[in-house]
């Protein structure tokens, strides 16, 4: 966390930490996505079943792909809209459970 820190505070102008900032405003999305896309591939839901492969390097290749999907998605969900999909759900459940009073 450190060395995150570090690094934001002397390389702020990088244009990775706006796009990190914005897979922040959908994290919650981008972790579902990557539970749903992941149990898709490696435990063969979809017929892939990539998870008997010894080939670590695949894996994680795998791993970096599903990556650059999420933050791909995220860039063009947030041209759209505020917030991720999922986030925009729980803020619009949570607003009929707890009504905002405008006074």
């Amino acid at each position: 966390m450190g060395l995150i820190a570090f690094m934001v505070e002397k390389k702020e102008s990088l244009h990775v930490w706006g796009i990190l900032e914005k897979v922040g405003k959908a994290s919650l999305s981008c972790y579902v996505m990557q539970n749903i896309l992941c149990s898709i591939i490696f435990y063969g839901w979809g017929g892939l079943g990539v998870a008997p492969l010894e080939d670590s390097f695949i894996i994680l290749l795998i791993l970096c792909l599903v990556s650059v999907v999420q933050v791909l998605f995220v860039i063009l969900w947030l041209k759209f809209y505020k917030h991720g999909p999922i986030e925009a759900g729980r803020k619009f459940m949570t607003r009929l459970v707890m009504p905002i009073n405008s006074k």
